[in-house]
């Protein structure tokens, strides 16, 4: 009992923090906006009022603003501002040495003329910088030059001796002579990034998604530089060095909103290689004019202030129910004597690697993940080490979610709320312990590197995912469709090969020693379900339940439901499926999250049988479809209410399956009629494809 206490208090402790790292590092939990809800639609107002313009960006990634930025700052720096905007904004750049955050507060002041007054501030910002940056002789060199072309001593560039007034002369001129005397240097190309023109893709993208939509017009979103606001840091650690602009901007209306974005961009410790870039937005201040309409706008380009207290109680909450819900054994047990039969036994024959439960019917993905938990859990033995586990596993699951809802800009930050209230999901991570869990955490991830426009990374851990549980497979009609959109038929196939060979590279030891054994217990599609598990077809006589022709009758619903949204629903506005592949698209990330989300939703709906462990499989997708449609929100919160009763009705009865179907069916309907707008960027406007 001591030591399950003291490892419920480690993971108090830490799961806050890794949850908080992990949006940090890979979240990019500030990213200016997701691209989704404004990029739409200010393509369909584009649409309908003038022919699409040529964008000067490819796309919203990061990928894509690195790639902007770099042919930026490649350019020579006689060719950029730097001379000019180095002396205007030297009193507000900051040269540090180490990792550590600074902030910009209150209202800034106005920004200098450009005097002599501004040469001790350039001085230091030089020599610090190469003092860190470069060897002896590059740091002499930009010293002795600056003091030779500026005609100033040590002491007077310091701004430490002023027994000589130091004539007026053009400062930007004299720089622009002394940035010619010197070699290409680290300190050179870190300066390159601070300027204006450095700052222009961002801009633009800020711009475009912000105010270039129907929402952001009828609010009046557009804003303006706020004088003295723009503040640069070039952090110069051990490893890299980071260039940080951060800049406010304010509404065009009087006692309206501000707000503070920034740029961080990432170099190698040489300055040699602009590694990654990303736009952020740090802060947001209303004013006594900002309707409730227009801070809601805001709110669905941040969700933050929802998203890291949310994640703080899911911490709370998975204590508590580790600590007095008692574990309820189902599948763990089973699991473990399956893998003990692959890892212990050495049996690579499918057919006779069985646990209480019965055959192991999983992939091999499955079998290494849960192969891993045997050995980190002894042998199967520690549960609550298991549980503390999974347990980390769904806070990881959660923050990936929240991201996923953060850039798809479809609900409201209070429906996260949503996503966070299920009894039965908690059940089934920290209390049951079912391989769905860690199929769905894969799966989610795959969805967020396809957002970020990682499709070849998406497609392997999509793979990864369908080699723990097979459920995954209901997305990859939506999945298949996304590829051709955006790489047509050829570039689509080393897509699929990617998902292929990792099927292929897991199975190996298998598939070398009994494939067709391998096949049938891990690919079964033709498996049996037990009547009395069923959540969705409760309603049903148990004779109908077990007729094969009633799984025909789901299957080809299915596959109509496919084509019904294929055809009305995710190609029509691209002009047709043939179009759309033909031409190609970059969906936007609402486009390809409602894809997904209704692919597998379609599977859901027609499914043979579901089993409570199967809620997993959709619960956190229904916030984002619900709100695809034109329900009125108290509908969508009873659909969500409903929902959730039946899934903790046990066992199921036949008014509990019947409220499912209903709610079910009303979703799917509701998104079918949903009037059609953008789905991404037409790849002919774009510079090229990528």
């Amino acid at each position: 009992m001591e030591n399950n206490s003291t490892a419920l208090s480690v993971f108090i402790l830490l799961a806050p923090i890794c949850v908080v790292w992990i949006f940090k590092r890979f979240g990019n939990h500030n990213n200016a906006v997701a691209p989704t809800a404004i990029e739409t639609k200010a393509l369909e107002t584009e649409k309908a009022k003038k022919p699409p313009r040529k964008l000067p960006f490819t796309d919203f990634s990061d990928e894509c603003l690195r790639a902007d930025l770099e042919k930026i700052w490649q350019r020579e720096v006689s060719k950029l501002p730097v001379h000019t905007d180095l002396p205007r904004l030297s009193k507000r750049i900051d040269v540090t040495l180490g990792d550590h955050e600074y902030g910009v507060t209150g209202l800034p002041d106005f920004e200098m003329p450009l005097t002599d007054s501004m040469i001790p501030s350039v001085y230091r910002i030089l020599t610090t910088t190469s003092s860190a940056l470069e060897d002896e002789p590059t740091r002499s060199q930009i010293k002795n030059n600056f003091l030779t072309t500026f005609n100033v001593s040590d002491a007077e560039a310091k701004g430490e001796d002023k027994s000589r007034t130091i004539p007026d002369f053009d400062v930007a001129g004299t720089l622009s002579k002394y940035l010619a005397t010197l070699d290409d240097n680290a300190t050179i190309r870190a300066l390159k990034c601070c300027n204006q023109s450095f700052l222009f893709p961002a801009v633009i993208r800020l711009k475009f998604l912000i105010t270039n939509n129907p929402d952001s017009n009828e609010q009046d979103m557009s804003y303006k530089d706020l004088r003295g606001g723009w503040r640069i840091q070039v952090d110069i650690a051990d490893d890299q060095v980071r260039v940080i602009h951060k800049k406010w901007e304010q509404s065009f209306r009087e006692d309206s909103f501000q707000f503070l974005w920034e740029l961080e961009v990432k170099f190698d410790r040489m300055v040699t290689v602009l590694e990654s870039a990303t736009v952020r937005i740090r802060q947001v201040k209303f004013g006594e004019e900002d309707t409730t309409e227009r801070r809601e706008q805001w709110d669905k380009l941040t969700k933050l202030h929802v998203i890291l207290p949310l994640l703080a109680f899911e911490c709370v909450l998975n204590a508590l129910i580790l600590f007095k819900v008692p574990y309820t054994e189902i599948d763990w047990i089973a699991y473990m004597q399956e893998v003990a039969g692959v890892f212990v036994d050495k049996e690579l024959d499918y057919s006779k690697l069985r646990g209480d439960t019965g055959p192991l019917v999983y992939p091999a993905g499955f079998v290494y993940i849960y192969g891993a938990l045997y050995w980190l859990t002894d042998r199967g033995a520690d549960i609550f080490s298991a549980q503390l586990l999974f347990a980390a596993i769904y806070m990881i699951f959660t923050a990936v979610v929240f991201d996923i809802y953060r850039r798809s800009a479809v609900t409201p930050p209070w429906a996260l709320v949503l996503l966070c209230l299920s009894k039965r999901i908690h059940s089934i991570f920290v209390l049951r312990l079912f391989n769905d869990c860690i199929a769905m955490l894969l799966l989610y991830c795959a969805v967020l590197l396809f957002i970020k426009k990682r499709w070849s990374w998406g497609c392997f851990v999509f793979s990864l995912a369908v080699s723990v549980k097979m459920n995954v497979l209901l997305f990859a009609p939506g999945l298949l469709l996304l590829l051709l959109k955006r790489f047509g038929v050829w570039g689509t196939i080393p897509k699929l090969a990617i998902c292929a060979s990792l099927q292929v590279i897991l199975g190996l030891p298998f598939l070398l020693t009994y494939p067709v054994s391998y096949f049938h217990g891990s690919f079964d599609f033709g498996r049996q379900f037990f009547y009395i598990w069923t959540v969705n077809l409760k309603f049903l006589p148990e004779d109908i339940f077990l007729d094969k022709r009633l799984a025909l009758g789901l299957l080809l619903c299915h596959v109509t439901a496919l084509v019904v949204f294929l055809f009305v629903r995710w190609c029509r506005w691209e002009g047709g499926v043939v179009k759309s592949v033909r031409e190609g698209y970059e969906p936007t990330a609402e486009h390809i999250v409602t894809v997904l989300f209704t692919s597998n939703f379609i599977g859901i709906v027609f499914a043979r049988s579901l089993h409570f462990q199967f809620y997993s499989w959709y619960f956190h997708t229904l916030p984002h479809l619900l709100w695809c449609t034109d329900l009125p929100t108290p509908i969508r919160l009873i659909i969500m209410f409903l929902i959730e009763i039946v899934w903790n009705v046990f066992p199921s009865r036949a008014w509990s399956s019947s409220i499912l179907a209903t709610c079910h069916l009303i979703i799917l309907v509701s998104l079918l009629m949903k009037p059609l707008k953008p789905t991404g960027l037409p790849l002919k406007t774009l510079e090229k494809r990528l």
